[in-house]
């Protein structure tokens, strides 16, 4: 029969290899501890600027506080770029702001904020958005005319109207290009139609007399009033039963009195 070692050496792991596991698992308690105390900072972090950002913007587009507004600071680590003195990326939406009267839900973009409010940001662009009711109550601005009502067609906004002529009413469509121009909506007559048929525009004059006055003219809608100074209405897009507004804001500063400062409309 062979001999059998019932030494301790051989019944139970040494004790120095016990001590380094229990080392190893303490350790990797502390790291997981560590971790989560930067993440649940990160957290509130994130959560701070994003209030902070949010009050910001309900101020300078005096948007109602019924309105939710919700402000995403995006990036690995927020405190690192609070560290650094800058925020690398910013989205706001909000579903609406208010632009003299033209309703529509926006969503901004900002790049390279910097926690220094007196310094400027580096870009700025945002976009919003109307629908059909929020433009047909421009009624007033898109036409002289009794309008029936408003639709957004394919690139351009169609005016079902009524026009007087010698007592007689007559249904009429105008077809309508939104541009920008000095921080105010052009509206722009591109067709004008009569029981389905197109007529140039040139013609409208001599079919109606002066109940026509104006019809053909391309009207205005200024917004700049409603926006901060440094804000550009850059561009109107229609799209699939909505027109956009492009804005941006190359090197604006995000203090309360530069935001508080809006643009002008002609009287």
């Amino acid at each position: 029969m062979g001999e059998f070692d019932a030494s301790p050496a051989a019944s139970a792991p040494p004790r120095r290899r016990r001590r380094r596991r229990r080392g190893l698992i303490a350790l990797l308690v502390v790291v997981v501890v560590l971790v989560a105390a930067v993440i649940a900072a990160d957290v509130v972090a994130r959560s701070l600027i994003a209030s902070q950002i949010e009050s910001s913007v309900r101020s300078s587009l005096e948007v109602d506080e019924s309105v939710a507004i919700d402000a995403d600071v995006e990036g690995f680590s927020a405190l690192q770029q609070l560290a650094v003195g800058d925020l690398e990326r910013v989205v706001v939406t909000t579903d609406r702001v208010d632009l003299g009267g033209l309703v529509g839900s926006a969503r901004i973009v900002a790049e390279g904020v910097p926690i220094d409010t007196s310094q400027p940001v580096d870009t700025v662009d945002a976009v919003i958005t109307t629908d059909e009711a929020a433009v047909a109550a421009l009624t007033a601005t898109l036409t002289t005319l009794p309008v029936d009502s408003v639709e957004i067609g394919d690139g351009e906004i169609l005016v079902s109207a009524t026009i007087d002529v010698f007592g007689l009413e007559i249904p009429l469509g105008l077809g309508l290009v939104p541009g920008a121009s000095d921080g105010a909506i052009d509206f722009t007559p591109t067709t004008v139609s009569v029981n389905g048929g197109v007529v140039g525009l040139a013609e409208v004059g001599q079919l109606f007399g002066a109940a026509a006055d104006g019809l053909t003219e391309t009207r205005s809608f200024c917004i700049a009033a409603s926006l901060p100074e440094s804000v550009v209405l850059d561009d109107v897009t229609v799209g699939d039963g909505v027109v956009d507004l492009a804005l941006t804001a190359d090197g604006v500063v995000l203090t309360e009195d530069a935001l508080a400062t809006t643009g002008t409309c002609p009287e």
